[in-house]
């Protein structure tokens, strides 16, 4: 069995329980529907700019990425920005 498919399933699984906990995920589904799309669209992505590319900048610029992004994160919960 691929990781994909396991991880298809395994994310599959937890829908009933988290119903079963009390967990309504149809307040959310627009939510879940954007990031189901955006992990799409990213992985597409990724494996377009990957094969193009070379590694080492690509991992230079991932790492800016995230930390611009964890940066923000930060400021956003330090500074009660929404």
């Amino acid at each position: 069995m691929s990781l994909s498919v396991f991880m298809t399933f395994s994310h599959l699984i937890k829908i009933p329980i988290f119903g079963m906990i009390g967990v309504s995920l149809w307040e959310y589904i627009t939510v879940v529907l954007i990031m189901v799309a955006g992990s799409v669209t990213g992985s597409w992505l990724d494996t377009k700019v990957r094969l193009k590319t070379n590694n080492e900048k690509l991992f230079v610029v991932i790492k800016w990425l995230l930390t611009i992004l964890a940066t923000n994160m930060v400021a956003r919960s330090l500074f009660s920005i929404s």
